[in-house]
C-alpha cells in the first residue's frame, strides 16, 4: 500500500472515531452462521471507501470476519469485499463494477475447480441518516450515492451519528451461482437485479417513501375526484360559490395534515432514548419481526394500538424508529393541538382531527382524502380504534369512521395490499391514572393545555416497564376480496356508507381488531398483584398467600395459555412482588416480622383497579370454573361447559374474548387440568370439588369475576322486570343503585351504556336462559342481595 492511501485511510479511520456511531438494523445480533471459520464475502452497493471502512469498524467491533483481510486464490491476493455499482445511482441504472466483476468470476472459477470449497455472501445495507427526502427524488440521496469528497466529509459530520447497518442472513454463493445459472459476467446481472432489489426494500424499511412537500399534499388532496364531487354537492346544497368551498376545505386541511421533519425526529429520539432510559426500567417488545416482514413486502402498514395514555404515541413512534421502522402518521385528537405541544407532534407526524365531525360530510370527506393520500403515498399510518384513552384500564368499544376510511381507501385502489397492525401497549405505571380516578368518580375532565402538561412533570418518576406487543397482522387484501366486494354493494368505493352496507364490513373487522389486541395483552408484577389483592379482605394478604396466589395464575397462564401472543413475566414471583413494592403500588405493612403483611395504598384502591382490568381477560375462564366449583360442588365438566357456553357471547362482547364457542371444551379441559395439577381441586365420584386444604386460593381466584357477573345479573334482571324502559331510563336507574352493591360494579354498569357497546344487547337477547346461569355461578348471598334491589322509581312509591 502507498503512502498516500495508508495516510487517507488513517485519516479516514480517525474520522470514523470522531463522527461515526454504527446502530445496527434492526437491533439484534449478527446473523449466527457469520463467523471467522467461513470464507465470508461483504458486498456493498457501489464503490466507497468511507463506507468500506465502517463495515470494517462495525465488524471488528462485533467479532466478525474483517471484509480488508486478504486470502491467496489461485495464486492472487483477494479481499473479503465486493462493489456491485461503479458509484451511479442503484434506481438509474446498473453499471457492474468490473474489478468486482473479475473478483467474482475468480471466486465462481475456484468453485468450479474445486467442488468442497464455498463462499458465504453477505449483503450489506448502509445507511447515513434516514431522511427519505422530498418531492418526486425518491430516496435521499446521502444514502444512496457520493458525490464528492467534500459531500462525503459534511454527510459524515453531519450523519455520522445516524449510521445505520445491516447485515443480511449470509448466501452460499455455490447454491446461488446454481440456482441462477451464473458462469460469465452476463449472467451476473441476474444477482445485480436481485440484490438492488433487496437493498431497495431494506432502504425503503428504513426510510420510508419520500415526503411530499406539505403544499404540494394539499393540492394532490383537493384533487381527488371524490373530494371534488363533494365539493360540488356543497356548493350547490348551500349555494356558494365553489372557490369559497375550496378555501374552507384548503383550511381544513391546514389544520389537519401533518408537517414532517426528518431533523426534528432525530432530536427527538435522541431526547426520548434520554428519557425513557431516565423513567421506564426498560420497554419491552414482542413479535415485531413479522411488522417488519411485511415492510420489507411492500405493504402498507396502519397500526391500531390501544390507548392507555398520552404516552401512547411518544413510545410506539420511538420503538419503531428504534427498531429500524419508520414512524408513522399518527391521527390525534385537535384538543392535542396546543403551543409548543401541538407543533412538536406535527413536526414528527401527527394530523390532528376534530373529536366529533358528525353531519359534517365535507370535513369527513377531507379526512378520508387525506388518509387515501397518505396511503397512496406508501405512508405508515397510527390511529387508535378505541377513539380516545381507556379510563378503566378495558378496552373501549371500537370507533369505525377511520376504520371505514381505510377500508374506502383500500376498495378505491391503493398501490400495495393494506395490512392491519394491532398493538397493545401496556405499563406498570400510566401516568394519568389518578386523573382517570378522578374522572370516574366525577371530576370534570380538564382540557389539555401546557400548564397542565407542566403540573403533569413534577408526578413523572420511575415508571416500572412498559411493553409494546405486536398482534398478528390482519391483511386487508386477503380477508377481503375487492372484487366481490365491489360487486356486493352498488356505486364506486368512494360513495360507499354506513347505509349501503359498508357498516357490514367494518364492524366485524373492529371486533377482529380489539381482539388481537387481547390476545397480546402483557402480564406485569403490577397488574398481577393488584388483581390478587383487590379482591381480599381489606385489600390484604399475607406475603406468602400472595406468593402463592401469584404462582397459580403464572401457572394458569402458562399450562392453559389464553394465546400464543400473550407474554408472561420470567421473573420470580418474589422479583414480582419486591417490582410492586419498590413502584408503590403495594405496601407492606410489617416489614420487619417474618410473616409479612401486603397490602394496596388505601388511597390509590380505585386508582389500581385499571392495572387489574387490563388482563382480566386472561383470567375469565379460570374464575368461572372456580365459581362454579364453589358454589356447585360435585359439577361435572360437560355442564360447565354448558353453563359457560350461555355465558359466552355476553364476555365475548363485552371482554373481546379470543376464542371461539367451539373451541371452550377444550380450553374448560385444559383449565381443569391445571386446576388439578396444582391441587386446587379434585375429581370425585362424577363431578369436580375444592381441595379443602386450598379452598382460599380457589376462592381469590374466583372472585375475580364475582363483579362482573353481578353486573350482569342486575342488567338481565331489570332488563326482564322492566321491558318498557328505554335504554336511558335503564342507565339511569342501574347508576343509582349500582354503588350500593360496590365501587366497582358502579364502574362497570357505567361501561356498558358506552356508545358502541353492544353488552345490553346481547344481555337482552340472551334473557331468561342466562338469569338461571348468573344465578348458579354467584354465591346465594350475593343473588339474594341483587334480587332485591329496586329501582329508585320503586323506592319512591313505597
Amino acid at each position: 500500500m502507498s503512502i498516500w492511501r495508508c495516510f487517507c485511510r488513517q485519516s479516514l479511520q480517525l474520522l470514523l472515531r470522531v463522527f461515526a456511531h454504527e446502530r445496527q438494523i434492526p437491533a439484534v445480533r449478527p446473523p449466527p452462521l457469520l463467523t471467522s471459520d467461513h470464507r465470508i464475502i461483504y458486498l456493498l452497493p457501489y464503490r466507497s471507501a468511507i463506507d468500506l471502512l465502517a463495515l470494517q469498524r462495525y465488524c471488528l467491533n462485533r467479532q466478525l470476519p474483517d471484509p480488508l483481510a486478504t486470502e491467496i486464490l489461485q495464486g492472487q491476493a483477494s479481499a473479503h469485499y465486493l462493489f456491485l455499482n461503479e458509484g451511479v445511482d442503484l434506481l438509474d441504472k446498473i453499471e457492474l463494477d468490473q474489478p468486482s466483476v473479475q473478483s467474482l468470476l475468480q471466486h465462481l472459477n475456484l468453485l468450479q475447480a474445486q467442488a468442497s470449497v464455498d463462499f458465504q455472501i453477505v449483503l450489506v445495507t448502509l445507511m447515513w441518516g434516514r431522511s427519505p427526502g422530498y418531492g418526486r427524488a425518491g430516496l435521499n440521496r446521502v444514502s444512496w450515492r457520493w458525490l464528492t469528497a467534500w459531500r462525503k466529509f459534511f454527510s459524515l459530520v453531519k450523519f455520522g451519528r445516524d449510521l445505520f447497518i445491516h447485515l443480511a442472513p449470509p448466501l452460499s454463493l455455490q447454491s446461488v451461482s446454481q440456482r441462477l445459472a451464473i458462469d460469465k459476467p452476463l449472467d451476473i446481472q441476474k444477482w445485480a437485479r436481485l440484490a438492488c432489489r433487496f437493498w431497495a426494500r431494506h432502504y425503503w424499511m428504513v426510510a420510508g417513501p419520500a415526503l411530499p412537500q406539505r403544499s404540494q399534499l394539499l393540492q394532490h388532496c383537493l384533487q381527488i375526484p371524490t373530494l371534488q364531487a363533494a365539493m360540488a354537492n356543497e356548493a350547490r346544497s348551500k349555494q356558494k360559490d365553489l372557490a369559497l368551498i375550496e378555501r374552507q376545505v384548503l383550511a381544513m386541511f391546514n389544520e389537519m395534515a401533518a408537517h414532517f421533519s426528518y431533523g426534528l425526529l432525530r432530536f427527538s429520539y435522541r431526547l426520548f432514548s434520554w428519557l425513557w432510559n431516565r423513567l421506564y426500567q426498560g420497554i419491552v417488545i414482542n413479535e415485531i419481526k413479522p411488522i417488519r416482514q411485511r415492510v420489507l413486502a411492500g405493504h402498507e402498514i396502519v397500526y391500531l394500538p390501544c390507548h392507555r395514555s398520552h404516552m401512547d404515541y411518544l413510545l410506539l413512534s420511538y420503538v419503531l424508529y428504534r427498531e429500524g421502522l419508520v414512524p408513522p402518521h399518527i391521527a390525534a385528537g385537535i384538543n392535542l393541538n396546543f403551543w409548543p405541544v401541538g407543533t412538536l407532534f406535527r413536526r414528527t407526524g401527527a394530523f390532528f382531527i376534530r373529536r366529533s365531525f358528525k353531519g359534517n360530510k365535507l370535513y369527513s370527506m377531507a379526512l378520508q382524502s387525506y388518509l387515501a393520500t397518505l396511503f397512496s403515498q406508501g405512508c405508515p399510518v397510527e390511529y387508535f380504534i378505541e377513539g380516545g384513552r381507556s379510563r378503566t384500564g378495558r378496552l373501549l368499544a371500537p370507533k369505525t369512521g377511520l376504520l371505514s376510511m381505510t377500508l374506502q381507501a383500500l376498495l378505491g385502489g391503493t398501490p400495495r395490499p393494506v395490512v392491519l397492525v394491532p398493538v397493545y401497549i401496556g405499563y406498570e405505571h400510566v401516568v394519568e391514572a389518578s386523573t382517570y380516578a378522578k374522572e370516574l368518580a366525577g371530576h370534570v375532565k380538564q382540557p389539555e393545555s401546557l400548564w397542565q402538561l407542566l403540573r403533569s412533570l413534577k408526578n413523572l418518576r420511575h415508571l416500572g416497564r412498559s411493553y409494546v406487543n405486536f398482534g398478528a397482522p390482519i391483511s386487508l387484501n386477503s380477508d377481503l376480496n375487492p372484487p366481490v366486494l365491489e360487486g356486493k354493494f352498488e356505486g364506486t368505493a368512494g360513495n360507499l356508507t354506513r347505509s349501503n352496507g359498508l357498516q357490514t364490513l367494518v364492524n366485524p373487522l373492529a371486533q377482529k381488531v380489539m381482539v388481537a389486541i387481547n390476545r397480546a395483552a402483557a402480564v406485569n408484577a403490577v397488574n398481577l398483584c393488584v388483581t390478587v389483592l383487590l379482591v381480599a379482605e381489606q385489600q390484604r394478604l399475607p406475603r406468602a398467600l400472595l406468593a402463592r396466589q401469584l404462582t397459580c395464575y403464572l401457572q394458569l397462564l402458562r399450562q392453559a395459555p389464553y394465546s400464543s401472543s400473550c407474554t408472561l413475566p420470567t421473573e420470580s414471583v418474589e422479583a414480582l412482588i419486591e417490582q410492586a413494592i419498590k413502584l408503590g403500588k403495594v405496601l407492606p405493612l410489617t416489614p420487619d416480622e417474618p410473616e409479612s403483611i401486603l397490602a394496596l395504598p388505601p388511597t390509590q384502591v380505585a386508582e389500581l383497579s385499571y392495572y387489574r382490568h387490563n388482563i382480566q381477560h386472561l383470567l375469565v375462564l379460570p374464575s368461572l370454573i372456580a365459581n362454579l366449583l364453589l358454589n356447585q360442588p360435585g359439577i361435572s365438566a360437560t355442564v360447565m361447559a354448558q353453563l359457560i357456553n350461555l355465558l359466552y357471547p355476553v364476555l365475548q362482547a363485552d371482554l373481546f374474548l379470543d376464542y371461539s364457542e367451539p373451541s371452550l371444551v377444550e380450553r374448560i379441559r385444559t383449565v381443569i387440568e391445571s386446576l388439578s395439577n396444582q391441587q386446587l381441586i379434585r375429581f370425585r365420584g362424577e363431578g369436580y370439588r375444592s381441595d379443602p386444604s386450598t379452598v382460599a386460593m380457589l376462592a381469590l381466584l374466583a372472585a375475580d369475576t364475582q363483579e362482573l357477573l353481578q353486573c350482569y345479573l342486575l342488567t338481565v334482571q331489570w332488563l326482564l322486570r322492566y321491558p318498557h324502559w328505554s335504554r336511558r331510563t335503564l342507565e339511569a336507574q342501574m347508576a343509582s343503585v349500582a354503588g350500593t352493591i360496590s365501587e366497582g360494579v358502579a364502574l362497570r354498569v357505567r361501561g356498558f351504556f358506552d356508545k358502541g357497546s353492544t353488552v345490553i344487547a346481547t344481555l337482552q337477547a340472551a334473557g331468561a336462559a342466562l338469569l338461571g346461569c348468573l344465578e348458579t355461578l354467584l354465591p346465594p348471598a350475593q343473588v339474594a342481595s341483587i334480587k332485591a334491589l329496586r329501582p329508585e322509581s320503586s323506592r319512591n312509591s313505597v
